[in-house]
This record gives structure tokens, C-alpha cells and sequence, in this order.
């Protein structure tokens, strides 16, 4: 069993918002059917979802030929939020996680993805299969799903007009055993901004972006939150910790990792009788972390929302890890693009005294950076072009990594003010240097299993309250 004493953190820099038209945020990139409703077009997701892994795959190729090879480190690759979600900005849910069977609802398709497929999320999955990423995490950004009720299917009837949204990040473990394999976890982020969904109904096909008054978040108001469920979630549908057992530093410790989707991270939390903290998900709790991870759309890493510990000894060891797919810090005008943080936490007494390993403000405008392979991808050998219906229009011998990710094209002085001009393609890697993984001073408690942790449920119902930063360019 590998124990390793360094880490290195490897982050994918990539645009993952919208894009910007003379007005703002327009909508989203990705394939889609040349008239329709590329909400309800199933065969346009497929192909473009896996068009997206086949970019992954090339991401990941390029992080490792630049990742240290040696086998005590242990390599974290991570991608930006909002990763996965093409044109409609949302893909049916039954696309992230396949299916044995396509349902016949979803009409004729290649044979591919008749069935059996393993969705998005099986597909990324199989690209960490391989021996030779035994000493790796996979952090896949997230994806965003969309479902219907059965009743839906009323199209003007606003009383079924919201769809059921969720944002979903998958964490997997690399390696070709079948523990390897099976270690895997998926979280769920739980409070949403405008920039999370499209208008995503049936009372509009129109794709731009509107507020998430057009998305159903469940029982609770956007900005509720149950306090039980600020680290974990006793019904499995994913909280913000997670361990591998066959990931642990140098003594023998597993690690502890924690996970916050981008307005997780940053949101006040208060527990019945408690006041108002700005602390995010992981720092409201009662478990601290030895990794802490964060990939965003529009967020920086905040030192009072650290929860690294363990707090009777110094936390020089544990880290903070954050990739933003939307904005740099302190950028302004076109040359804002994506950010990578990595900090961790000092012994200081009172407060918080968050240490910069390494901050990446401009992106690819900086040195260190590895482009990842731009060339079409080829979808031909899973999807004919016989097969594909004249009026999708989509060329599968030649997808760009540009119809997937962009922002705006051309920059125009006076006329895209916002500040979103990147360039198209599949972006860069950037591979930050080893950082030591001391011996843990103190053991964290194994669950009854050795397969997690036990932890504590919180007693109080919470309140989240509004998110400290505002604005469309936050999610």
C-alpha cells in the first residue's frame, strides 16, 4: 500500500462560462441541433459529451507527461466547475450516468449509445483505469444534470415547466485494480447561483441565460440549507468529505480530503443560536481536512472558509487547492482568465493566516503552462455520419475543442466589455511543483469499516445565508 510524502497539484486551465455577447452572458458552448430545442435533442448531448472526454483524455495525457513520475507522490489532477454541461446548459440526467438500455423515449441512436453505456460519468471513470495512474486523483470540474417530471410533457403549462437541476463533481481515484477502480465519490454542490442553469423549461426554448428562478432546487429556497448536511449527507447523495483507504501520507494516516463547489466555499453559515460566520461548507463543520479542494467558476480560495488541520500542530502540510474556469484574481478588461490558488494555513493563534504556496493570477498569459493537444476530435468510429440525421448538422469527424468551450469571438474595444475574451481551444495544464506531506500528529477516527469517516451528525438546522460575493460572474 503506497504512502506518500509529497503531493502535487496539477489544475486544468480552461473557460467554463458562458458566452459573452454585446449584451452579457448569451449562453452556453457546446453541440447542438441546427433548429429545435437543443434542450430535448438527446443525440446532440451524447456527442457532445463525448466529445468533452475526448478532450479530457488529452488533458490528462499532457498532466502526465509533465507530472513528477516518481511513486511518493501522489498527483491531484482538477478541473474547473461547470466543466460538463453543453449547449442547453444542462444535460438530461440519465446521460451522466447511462444506462443498460437507451430509453426508447429518446429515439433512434447510433449504436454506441444503445446500450449498454456508461454516461459521462463512466466514461471519465474508464480514462483513470489505466496501471499507470496508480498514484493519482482524478477531480473531473462538475457536471450540471437536468430531469423532468413525467408530467412535463405539457409544454406551456407553467405548472410543469421546471426542470429538477443538479451539479454534480466526480472524484476518481486512478489505477487498473479493482479497488482502484471502485474508489470513487461524487458530490453535490448545494447552493446555486444564476449562472448555474440556463432557463431550462418548457415555457421558453430560447438558451440564454436567466436567473435560477427557472430551476426547481427541491423543498428547500436556494439559500436554506440543512446543517446536517454541511459535511456529509446520511442519505448518500453526496457530502463534502471524503478518504481513500489507499491513500495515506508518509506514517500510515489516510487522508482526509474535503470538496466545496464554488459558492459552497464562500457562503455564512449559522447554527441555531449561533451568529453569522463567513465561513464556507467544510469550515462550518466539525471535521477538518488535509486536503482541501475547490474547483469554481468565479470564486477564490478565502482564509476564513480553511479548514485544514489537524489544529495541535501546524498545518503547513494540509492544503488548499483551487481552479476557477472564469476569472483571475485581481484581472481586469480581456485579459482576465482562469486562476489557480494553492495555499495552506499557518499556527498563529487568533484568526486565520492563509500562506500562498503558489498563485497563478493570469493563466496562460504566464509562464509554466502546457497546451493541451487543439486537433479535432474524430466521434466517427462511435457515431457514423450515416447515422447522424442531415438536420443535426454536426460534423463528427471534426469537433472542435472552440464549439465547446469559449467565451466570445473576436474581442471588440467598446463592444464585449465584459471581460471574458479567451482563447478557443482546450486550454492549458499547469503542473505546480511537489509540496511535502509530513507524518499527521494526530490520527483521524476510521469509520466501523475503514472504508470512511465516522463522523459526528450536526444537532442544529442551519441557515445559509446570501453568498458574500454577488453577481452574475459568481456561482
Amino acid at each position: 500500500m503506497p504512502e506518500y510524502s509529497k503531493v502535487q497539484f496539477i489544475a486544468w486551465e480552461i473557460y467554463t462560462g458562458a458566452v459573452y455577447g454585446s449584451s452579457g452572458a448569451d449562453h452556453y458552448a457546446g453541440l447542438a441541433p441546427a433548429a429545435g430545442d437543443r434542450r430535448f435533442h438527446v443525440l446532440s448531448q451524447c456527442l457532445d459529451i463525448m466529445a468533452r472526454v475526448e478532450f479530457t483524455r488529452r488533458a490528462i495525457e499532457t498532466a502526465y507527461k509533465n507530472a513528477k513520475a516518481d511513486s511518493e507522490t501522489l498527483k491531484i489532477f482538477m478541473a474547473p466547475e461547470f466543466l460538463y454541461r453543453g449547449a442547453a446548459g444542462a444535460y438530461f440526467y440519465d446521460l451522466l450516468n447511462g444506462w443498460e438500455k437507451a430509453p426508447a423515449s429518446f429515439g433512434p441512436l447510433p449504436a454506441y449509445f444503445k446500450g449498454p453505456w456508461g454516461g459521462l460519468f463512466g466514461e471519465l471513470r474508464a480514462l483513470a483505469a489505466e496501471e499507470r495512474f496508480q498514484d493519482w486523483v482524478f477531480v473531473f470540474g462538475s457536471a450540471i444534470g437536468a430531469s423532468f417530471p413525467l408530467s412535463s410533457v405539457i409544454p406551456g403549462d407553467p405548472r410543469f415547466s421546471a426542470a429538477t437541476g443538479c451539479n454534480i463533481a466526480l472524484i476518481q481515484c486512478g489505477g487498473s485494480t479493482p479497488r482502484q477502480r471502485d474508489a470513487c465519490y461524487f458530490t453535490e454542490k448545494h447552493l446555486k447561483s444564476a449562472i448555474d442553469f440556463v432557463n431550462f423549461t418548457l415555457r421558453n426554448a430560447t438558451p440564454r441565460i436567466l436567473t435560477d428562478q427557472d430551476i426547481a432546487h427541491g423543498s428547500q429556497p436556494t439559500w436554506r440549507i440543512l446543517d446536517r448536511l454541511i459535511q456529509e449527507d446520511p442519505n448518500g447523495l453526496g457530502g463534502s468529505l471524503f478518504r481513500f483507504p489507499h491513500i495515506r501520507r508518509s506514517g500510515g494516516q489516510i487522508l482526509q480530503f474535503g470538496l466545496e463547489l464554488c459558492l459552497d466555499h464562500c457562503v455564512g453559515y449559522v447554527t441555531a443560536g449561533g451568529a453569522p460566520s463567513p465561513t464556507g461548507r467544510l469550515a462550518a463543520g466539525t471535521t477538518l481536512v488535509d486536503i482541501q479542494l475547490v474547483p469554481s467558476c468565479g470564486m477564490s480560495l478565502i482564509p476564513t472558509s480553511l479548514a485544514l488541520g489537524p489544529r495541535s500542530s501546524p498545518r503547513n502540510f494540509s492544503y488548499a487547492f483551487n481552479c476557477d474556469g472564469l476569472i483571475p484574481i485581481g484581472g481586469s478588461g480581456h485579459d482576465r482568465n482562469t486562476h489557480i490558488q494553492l495555499w495552506n494555513e499557518l499556527e498563529s493563534g487568533e484568526g486565520y493566516q492563509a500562506n500562498e504556496v503558489a498563485v497563478i493570477r493570469r493563466g496562460y498569459a504566464e509562464a509554466g503552462h502546457i497546451p493541451v493537444d487543439a486537433a479535432a476530435a474524430d466521434l466517427s468510429a462511435l457515431a457514423p455520419a450515416e447515422e447522424i440525421p442531415h438536420t443535426l448538422r454536426i460534423d463528427v469527424q471534426n469537433i472542435l475543442a472552440g464549439d465547446l468551450w469559449r467565451s466570445h469571438e473576436p474581442f471588440r474595444t467598446g463592444q464585449n466589455n465584459h471581460g471574458q475574451f479567451w482563447p478557443h481551444g482546450p486550454g492549458f495544464i499547469r503542473a505546480l511543483d511537489p509540496q511535502p506531506l509530513a507524518e499527521a500528529r494526530e490520527s483521524l477516527i476510521p469509520s466501523a469499516n475503514g472504508a470512511g469517516p465516522s463522523l459526528p451528525l450536526h444537532e442544529h438546522p442551519a441557515t445559509a445565508l446570501k453568498a458574500l460575493a454577488s453577481g452574475e460572474e459568481t456561482s
